[in-house]
């Protein structure tokens, strides 16, 4: 049990010093979305990948991050049908268009590879 808390601790603090909260916050519902993937892992982030909480949730995204950029040190990198890649207070945010009802669905839908 120990071993599980001690994960969930490290985790959170990876969360705390990666993920523009604040920003993200703001863009998203007030806190409502998840964050995923490789960006939680003890290596070095690349970028962080948000995924929607509910369905329908991102199909405005493109509108909030053009009328936040400015203000919010944001700038969109590229769009494609998956993802918007944009630039969020000097990290690399992919906010995933693709939507899960539950983080086991999500996980289940990653492509894991082993070296």
């Amino acid at each position: 049990m120990e071993l599980c808390e001690s994960a969930v601790e490290v985790i959170k603090k990876r969360i705390e010093e990666r993920v523009p909260m604040v920003a993200l916050s703001k863009l998203l519902d007030n806190g409502s979305y998840r964050v995923a993937g490789n960006s939680l892992n003890a290596g070095e982030l690349h970028d962080i990948d948000v995924y929607p909480s509910y369905e329908g949730q991102f199909n405005n995204i493109v509108k909030a991050l053009i009328a936040n950029e400015e203000k919010m040190s944001i700038s969109i990198i590229c769009d494609t049908k998956n993802a918007i890649t944009a630039m969020v207070c000097g990290v690399v945010v992919q906010f995933c268009k693709y939507y899960h009802a539950t983080l086991a669905d999500l996980v289940d839908s990653f492509d894991f590879t082993v070296d």
